[in-house]
């Protein structure tokens, strides 16, 4: 997780750690919940407790992989919010395999590993990438230099993007 980096008197995080804020509050008000509700319910009476089901909330493991749906290239991430990071959230969160990649063709893998670049705020050179990102309601474009974007990579990130272009080159016969 990279810092946050103070501009004035704004502070700006990756969408990595806001995701990673996210899930630890979620788990919070999870644990609060099954800890308070109980309590709250008891109104003092005097009765006997009813035993009830805990209240469990798990976050996701950082580098357990994803399910897929039998047939589907698209992953199922249950309550991760994942909405409006594009169509492969899971390259900034899980360590791809060769396997996570099969059936994909060579522009969907291009489109894939651009993705990271995009959600990071990379303005493309290519007409077809920066057509293709600006219709994507997430996209927030702010430069086109790829080393500042790159900067802002995770470990992870920097990983799969490096999967991804050996994967494609495999394709293409390099």
């Amino acid at each position: 997780m990279s810092n946050p980096e103070k501009s004035g008197d704004v502070v700006t995080i990756s969408r990595g750690a806001l995701v990673g804020i996210i899930v630890g509050a979620v788990f919070v008000v999870g644990l609060l919940v099954g800890i308070l509700l109980p309590k709250l319910m008891d109104n003092g009476s005097q009765q006997q407790p009813v035993q009830s089901a805990p209240i469990v909330v798990t976050a996701p493991a950082p580098q357990a992989a994803p399910s897929t749906s039998a047939g589907s290239p698209y992953i199922d991430y249950g309550d991760m919010p994942t909405q409006n990071m594009g169509r492969w959230p899971e390259t900034s969160f899980y360590l791809l395999s060769q396997s996570d990649l099969i059936g994909l063709n060579l522009m969907e893998l291009e489109l894939m590993r651009n993705e990271i670049y995009a959600r990071h705020g990379y303005i493309f050179k290519l007409d077809r990438l920066r057509r293709h990102f600006a219709n994507e309601p997430w996209y927030r474009g702010y430069t086109t230099d790829a080393k500042v974007v790159a900067a802002d990579f995770n470990d992870i990130e920097k990983k799969n993007i490096q999967i991804i272009k050996d994967y494609e080159d495999f394709l293409n016969g390099k």
